[in-house]
């Protein structure tokens, strides 16, 4: 969480809070494991690489958690390594959908990236 510093005050920056639809949910998921999977085969890891990897695991929870029926349309706060790692994994997935061959799924997928990634500028 970000800090800001006011006349020698220190105040929290609010988190964003986000909800998603089930399919989105879905995509995000999907978009998560390609990143994951590039952040372990690096042949030379960078040092944040572990700091990636644990934040790729906490969004990976979060999203299971709002997955759930008893939490479904609760507002889920992300912090700022949270919203980089979301924005980035929507960005890498789109990209890998333009290799793949063209159908109505893969158009789907494309126009739920461009909604995802319109949420997660915010």
């Amino acid at each position: 969480m970000e800090k800001q510093h006011i006349r020698g005050r220190t105040r929290r920056t609010k988190l964003p809070c986000l909800t998603f639809t089930p399919e989105q949910l879905a995509v995000l998921g999907k978009a998560l494991v390609p990143f994951e999977q590039m952040i372990l085969t690096q042949k030379n890891p960078l040092p944040s690489s572990n700091l990636a990897l644990e934040t790729v695991k906490q969004v990976q929870a979060k999203i299971q958690q709002m997955m759930t029926s008893s939490a479904w349309g609760e507002l889920v706060a992300f912090d700022a390594n949270e919203m980089l790692i979301l924005q980035a994994c929507v960005r890498i997935f789109a990209i890998s959908l333009e290799s793949r061959e063209q159908s109505a799924e893969r158009n789907r997928l494309k126009r739920q990236c461009q909604i995802l990634s319109s949420l997660l500028k915010q």
